[in-house]
């Protein structure tokens, strides 16, 4: 009888799992990187400096046309002043948005002709699509600005449908 009362009152044991986790450091004020971006693209010369942008945001933009379909929902992640957007032809994406931080920069988006984009204001550690949405997902040069780049392919991963695509290009070695 002891024991019946014994079993009882012990709580069940969970099994143990190890967990490693490493705590993630904010490097990077993100309402200081919103100032700071808004105030780039506000400046007269904010074209002057944006030619490796242009050439990186080029060659990402071609790297679409190498997967032989049409996507019908994408995404520019940190789209900055399109630099990928203003490449990308209607004929390979249906409908695309550039999201950025910097309501200023997305402003300055020009796009290209038959191109269906929207602009949307959004800080790019807080992506926020809903799960399978997404067929393709572009970066530019912006993804090196996260603090916690795990949770935000996380993220980009649950918007993309199981077919999805994500083309990133960022600063760093081989």
């Amino acid at each position: 009888m002891f024991t019946a009362i014994r079993a009882q009152s012990l709580p069940a044991i969970a099994p143990l799992v190890r967990r490693y986790c490493v705590p993630v450091v904010n490097i990077f004020d993100r309402k200081v990187k919103r100032l700071q971006r808004e105030r780039a693209a506000k400046s007269d010369d904010v074209a002057l400096y944006d030619y490796i942008k242009e050439e990186v945001g080029y060659r990402l933009s071609d790297r679409i046309f190498d997967v032989k379909r049409v996507f019908k929902n994408a995404v520019d992640l940190g789209a900055g002043r399109g630099y990928v957007t203003n490449h990308v032809l209607g004929e390979t994406v249906e409908q695309l948005t550039a999201v950025d931080l910097s309501p200023t920069m997305l402003a300055q988006i020009k796009g290209t002709p038959g191109l269906d984009f929207r602009v949307r204001e959004m800080d790019e550690e807080k992506f926020d699509f809903a799960a399978d949405s997404l067929d393709l997902v572009v970066s530019s040069l912006s993804l090196h600005w996260i603090n916690d780049l795990p949770a935000c392919f996380r993220a980009v991963n649950r918007a993309l449908r199981p077919d999805g695509v994500f083309i990133g290009a960022m600063f760093g070695g081989e």
